[in-house]
């Protein structure tokens, strides 16, 4: 009985070994040829088959989702943008690129797209974040253009392909150059100037030839003698086939040499009037026969820059004078708008708590005394005490405002979300990238507003989408622009109840505005994403 009890095991740990030797490799064939999918999937992108794209995209998402593939999800959701932009299906391509960015900044995807011996997600994303670059510094938006410009730097930069290089690079420059950032791009816009010329790509070569100058003279005072970029650039104009290419060439290359000429014959000043001091040294008496008519003529030129300069000083004076009230009344009607939103926000907070209160805590406190009347002390009546205890205590931390000048915003909202995980069954997640940034850079008011308009997006969440994971990022670019991406697998019913009731959405973005950013809420199969932008002014 025993030996055949021991044989019964053996058999049941044989057959153990043979499944999770056979179960581990089906996994990561599963990866594999997942990503060998989407591979192929980009082919039909680049074969301009935008409708079988779309459909292999729709095929793919699934797995890769029950997969837990991000890279491949994210990756998916970058070719449906472009095979949408490229079928002029603009807005649905941008929210296709919004998700796929925001599945990689997330996950911090550039480490594993480096991996990639292909480099097929390199290339696909350096392209989607450059585009997403160029697309928002057509439309206007600088901060996002500039943000955008950066993400795809990163990536760029561990591409090692010319031809894409040089695509990348055209798309992203216009944003750094607008936003002064030459330093970090300076390496690859030589390699991209190279790789233009050898591609006989001469309208990008002009183009990246004159962001190359302008680079030498604003970041290390060089002028056109200084850097070889003029030298070869005025050798290919001629083989340019843009006619806007050449002309912007032209005009900062005119520029630059104006300047320089200029600082020439400012230096040189001197040694000319040297010169004819000798020669009217030389010419004696001639000279001295219109010395008289000189000092008149003399005399009448100064009259007139002393009139002149009296005029300037002036009309400088009054402009000083029209500006300091226009400034003063215009600052009176922004503080008179911060005022009116500030009592708006006030009022709604009110009515909010009162609600809460009224809809939770007061019902579940007349729940226990039915129970109490009837079924007498029970484990239920102590839980809706416990859950009524929670709710009072819930309420009364909302109720009171952070010391965020004792504390930094990252250091609150991580509080905030640890306080309220596990809430309703919502597991909650908070994480600040870059990890060393110090946070006390953003003043007081500003991270209370932002902090609010955080609150009020997971009260929705929790109350009305039955989401059961949120997560809450912190983001920093380094400069003065800070962005928070609020995530959840929940419905779109938050959405629906927000805007029926109108004043909580809208003053979640009054508060956006009043910051000079902006709040944007997205859809998608398996969630929502709500993105705040703010470019935080620097303390006076």
């Amino acid at each position: 009985m025993r030996s055949r009890i021991n044989k019964m095991i053996r058999k049941r740990i044989v057959l153990i070994w043979w499944l999770m030797a056979f179960v581990m490799p089906v996994k990561a064939m599963t990866d594999s040829l997942l990503m060998a999918e989407v591979a192929r999937t980009g082919v039909l992108l680049k074969q301009m088959r935008y409708d079988s794209t779309l459909v292999q995209v729709r095929r793919l998402l699934p797995a890769a989702q029950e997969n837990g593939n991000v890279l491949a999800e994210a990756a998916l959701h970058g070719i449906a943008g472009f095979a949408l932009s490229r079928s002029n299906r603009l807005q649905a391509g941008q929210q296709e690129y919004m998700r796929s960015a925001s599945i990689a900044e997330q996950h911090h995807l550039l480490e594993k797209a480096v991996c990639d011996e292909t480099g097929t997600i390199l290339a696909l994303f350096s392209t989607m974040y450059g585009e997403m670059s160029l697309r928002y510094q057509n439309q206007g938006n600088q901060v996002e253009a500039l943000h955008y410009a950066r993400t795809a730097l990163r990536w760029v930069s561990y591409v090692n392909q010319a031809e894409l290089r040089v695509g990348v690079m055209s798309c992203i420059m216009p944003a750094l150059a607008a936003g002064r950032e030459w330093l970090p791009a300076y390496e690859l816009m030589k390699q991209t100037f190279a790789d233009a010329l050898d591609l006989k790509q001469y309208d990008l070569a002009v183009v990246m030839a004159a962001y190359l100058m302008r680079c030498e003279d604003e970041c290390f005072g060089r002028g056109p003698d200084d850097c070889p970029w003029m030298l070869q650039a005025d050798g290919i104009v001629p083989l340019v086939t843009t006619r806007g290419a050449a002309e912007e060439y032209e005009k900062i290359r005119q520029a630059l040499v104006s300047k320089y000429d200029d600082r020439v014959d400012a230096s040189g000043k001197d040694s000319v009037s040297d010169g004819v001091d000798v020669k009217g040294a030389e010419l004696g008496g001639e000279t001295a026969e219109h010395t008289d008519v000189g000092e008149q003529h003399g005399f009448s030129y100064l009259y007139l820059l002393l009139m002149l300069a009296g005029i300037a000083v002036l009309l400088s004076g009054l402009y000083y004078v029209w500006h300091r009230r226009n400034r003063r009344k215009r600052q009176k009607e922004i503080e008179h708008q911060m005022a009116e939103k500030y009592a708006e926000g006030q009022e709604y907070e009110r009515n909010r708590l009162a609600r809460e209160l009224h809809d939770g805590v007061s019902n579940q406190l007349l729940a226990v005394e039915m129970k109490l009347s009837t079924e007498g002390l029970t484990p239920d009546t102590m839980q809706l005490l416990d859950e009524s205890r929670e709710q009072v205590r819930r309420v009364s931390h909302e109720l009171v405002q952070p010391e965020l000048n004792r504390v930094t915003l990252a250091e609150v909202l991580a509080g905030y979300v640890a306080q309220l995980d596990g809430v309703r069954q919502c597991s909650m997640s908070f994480s600040a990238s870059p990890a060393d940034t110090d946070w006390s850079f953003i003043p007081p008011t500003t991270a209370l507003d932002i902090y609010r308009i955080v609150q009020e997006l997971i009260t929705n969440i929790l109350k009305h989408s039955g989401a059961t994971m949120t997560s809450v990022g912190l983001h920093h670019d380094g400069a003065r622009t800070i962005m928070v991406l609020i995530s959840d697998n929940g419905e779109d019913k938050a959405d629906d109840v927000a805007a029926s009731t109108g004043i909580g959405l809208r003053n979640m973005k009054q508060r956006a505005e009043a910051l000079g950013g902006s709040l944007e809420t997205m859809r998608h199969q398996y969630g929502r994403v709500a993105k705040l932008v703010v470019s935080v002014p620097e303390q006076q």
